[in-house]
């Protein structure tokens, strides 16, 4: 887990794996933001905005190439990325097939963190849930006392043609 700049926050590795990741420069306090290593998983989520897959030689760095880098962006209440999840894996039988399986997991996890969290930002606000053929992300409005919406999902901003990031005045 990073913060929204690509430092890593937490992180859970193997204690055989810990060696690897730690020699790669992947172990907390450590910045993979894309302007310092390049096309990485981190920095690139975060940079474009979006889940990335960055499959070994797809590594700026020829010290990364070893990595297969499953990333997805988590966003905040107010519409902006708050951090990144990261599945970085140093197993030479990790194939691209295997890396959209763990790709889709990862995004389910980040969008679940993210209606968790903006139901804790709107905690006592009527939550207004809209119904989509997409199941992705989720389209929450948070409502006051007036009917006045006071807080939109990132899906909910995009469906209602609300501002993409910031407060509701």
């Amino acid at each position: 887990l990073t913060d929204s700049e690509g430092i890593v926050l937490e992180q859970r590795v193997g204690s055989g794996d810990e060696p690897v990741f730690r020699g790669w420069g992947l172990h907390n306090g450590a910045d993979w933001s894309e302007e310092r290593e390049g096309t990485n998983g981190i920095g690139t989520c975060l940079a474009e905005r979006r889940r990335v897959i960055i499959h070994r030689d797809e590594h700026f760095l020829v010290r990364n190439t070893a990595m297969s880098c499953i990333d997805a962006p988590v966003y905040g209440a107010d519409g902006r990325i708050i951090a990144a999840i990261d599945v970085s894996s140093a197993r030479v039988e990790q194939t691209e097939g295997f890396n959209r399986l763990i790709a889709a997991q990862l995004v389910q996890t980040a969008r679940a963190i993210e209606e968790a969290n903006f139901h804790a930002a709107y905690e006592g606000a009527r939550m207004l849930r809209a119904d989509t053929d997409e199941d992705d992300a989720a389209v929450l409005l948070a409502v006051d006392g007036d009917d006045l919406v006071i807080g939109a999902t990132r899906k909910a901003r995009r469906i209602f043609g609300l501002a993409a990031e910031g407060a509701f005045a």
